[in-house]
């Protein structure tokens, strides 16, 4: 079916829509328009609904100047069924459209971005098919990565309206939103979990109103009285080419919304294959946060035998994110490393290591650490060494797990406290039940977060036995439970190991612990080993396990040091500083 009328319409609020030229031509037409046009509407003839079959919109054309997009409407014209930027210079391109029950489409080619447009479509045709075959023509890895380097090119950052650093007292007006969109990844707590709600807590103590869009529930932001919208899926599976697909599913899920809100700013959570904040961002005029926690492709590659088959693609999803972001939050100098070899501009960047809220992770005093061991079926005396986290590839559970026999059959008195779950807990699970540990360890599995802070602060001692760098780069995290540790005020042994070290220094080594007095603990906040040394890390616990006269001195200072540099209140504060400055860097190229 060919696109037979034109006529000029008002929608949403536009001005008239009308082209300050317009030809038609024997294949096609000519569309221009000036600086106040926004577009001109074609009109598709009336069409019978068919059910289960979508439209293929294929369009051909050159955009000489400009900025112009394609869109949908439905039959009364009351939403968008799809809306599509268009590539400057020559193009083919290939656009599903799922018609639901209207009976006719509008299509209409806008002027994405105002400023005069110059527009010669060649070819125009709405063909129909079953739904699985549009998807798959409409959807191939081709196409995505083909819209995805669009969204690179095509580019530009835009700065924040106010032009001061806010605060609780003098907030950002109008409406934030938060953006994570991993909808196959339903957690309950950990890492990731603690580092959005927080984050997002602080976010709404420095804005009007926040709003957070959310692949899947966080009990937590309610906790919080944070306002979320958990959006629709794009799909029951969750396989690659689906990962891929969602920004397309999400975009035309948030676009209206956004349009409706007028957001002050999207701060999105890097997540695998996402680009649909960078293209709202771009689309709507709306500046752009980009969190960037590490490459998963990075991580893919160094934790699995393989890395992803859509590898490729998944990059070009990062390089549009990186491109369009006004800020990138980089929670480590090996991240904001690997972005500047990418050729990010370091001004753009900003290093910012994760943290942690003290008041959520407190100290409590030894009665109730007594209690609380008692209630775990303890001796009020045991010393507790405290684990908590997803047990995953880098975790150092390896070490943790060969650490566990040892330690036991070295100290009687030690018990382990060991939260989470995740693919290497059967490491743990297999040591003990091979060395009969059960009344030793104690298990509980993936906790609420609040609940693991509260079982966290009975431990004597906080272990983090990272042990491993990337296949491609150093280890690049910022481990959220660093920082919790050091909220929680306890003894701390971990890894000398990229930011873990350099958070925990100045520090002590395992041979300090023979001969060290506590009068001269000066600042020093944990006890720190080598990456993946099971003997250097049982050493380190079981020497530190037997200087009790140290804890209370280590656990202050690491305590001391998270108040000074590493809450989260600061982490934002840091975030929001940074964007206001690179507004007022932006707005100054203009």
């Amino acid at each position: 079916m060919r696109v037979a009328r034109i006529e000029r319409v008002q929608q949403f609020g536009w001005s008239p829509v009308a082209a300050r030229t317009f030809m038609a031509r024997e294949q096609g037409f000519h569309l221009a328009s000036d600086d106040s046009d926004w577009g001109y509407q074609l009109r598709s003839l009336p069409i019978a609904a068919r059910p289960g079959q979508m439209a293929v919109l294929s369009v051909s054309g050159e955009l000489a100047s400009g900025a112009m997009a394609i869109g949908c409407l439905n039959a009364d014209e009351s939403s968008w069924l799809g809306n599509y930027p268009l590539p400057r210079s020559r193009f083919s391109e290939r656009f599903v459209i799922d018609p639901g029950t209207s009976e006719r489409l509008t299509l209409v080619f806008s002027n994405a971005l105002g400023g005069p447009s110059s527009l010669d479509v060649t070819d125009l045709v709405v063909e129909w098919m079953p739904a699985d075959l549009a998807r798959m023509l409409g959807d191939s890895e081709s196409s995505i990565v083909a819209e995805i380097e669009r969204h690179i090119a095509e580019a530009s950052p835009y700065p924040l309206a106010i032009g001061s650093v806010p605060s609780p007292e003098n907030k950002i007006p109008g409406t934030g939103v938060y953006l994570r969109t991993d909808y196959w990844v339903k957690i309950a707590a950990g890492g990731s979990y603690g580092h959005t709600c927080y984050v997002a807590q602080e976010l709404a103590a420095r804005t009007e109103r926040l709003v957070c869009f959310m692949a899947n529930r966080f009990d937590l932001l309610d906790a919080m009285g944070i306002e979320q919208v958990i959006m629709d899926s794009p799909s029951s599976t969750c396989n690659e080419i689906d990962v891929l697909k969602a920004s397309r599913f999400y975009y035309r899920w948030l676009r209206d919304r956004l349009v409706e809100l007028k957001p002050a700013y999207i701060y999105e959570r890097a997540i695998l294959g996402s680009y649909v904040g960078a293209q709202l961002s771009r689309e709507l005029g709306i500046p752009y946060i980009l969190e960037y926690n590490g490459s998963e492709i990075s991580m893919k590659r160094s934790f699995d035998e393989r890395g992803y088959e859509l590898e490729a693609a998944f990059a070009a999803a990062e390089r549009a994110a990186f491109a369009q972001a006004t800020t990138i939050v980089a929670i480590s100098r090996v991240i904001e490393d690997g972005l500047i070899q990418q050729g990010i501009a370091p001004e753009k960047i900003l290093f910012n290591p994760n943290g942690c809220s003290p008041e959520h992770y407190a100290p409590i005093d030894t009665q109730q650490k007594r209690a609380m061991r008692m209630a775990l079926g303890w001796e009020a005396d045991n010393s507790v060494i405290g684990f908590v986290g997803t047990f995953g590839g880098w975790h150092g559970i390896d070490v943790l797990a060969e650490a566990l026999p040892r330690l036991c059959e070295r100290d009687p008195n030690l018990r382990f406290l060991l939260i989470g779950d995740g693919n290497f807990r059967h490491l743990v699970d297999d040591a003990v039940k091979r060395h009969k540990l059960q009344d030793r360890v104690h298990l509980p599995g993936t906790v609420p977060q609040t609940e693991a802070a509260n079982l966290l602060a009975c431990a004597d001692i906080l272990v983090s036995p990272h042990n491993r760098h990337m296949v491609d780069s150093k280890f690049f995290g910022s481990p959220t439970k660093l920082f919790e540790y050091m909220a929680l005020g306890g003894a701390i042994v971990a890894s000398r190991l990229e930011q873990i070290g350099d958070v925990l220094t100045p520090s002590l080594t395992t041979e300090d612990l023979a001969q060290v007095h506590p009068e001269q603990i000066d600042g020093q906040r944990a006890v720190l080993c080598r990456p993946g040394d099971t003997d250097d890390f049982v050493d380190a616990v079981a020497g530190l396990a037997a200087r009790a006269d140290l804890w209370a001195a280590l656990g202050a200072n690491a305590r001391q040091a998270l108040l000074d540099n590493f809450t989260w209140e600061q982490h934002v504060h840091k975030i929001i500083r940074h964007v206001v400055q690179r507004s007022a860097a932006i707005k100054g190229q203009s």
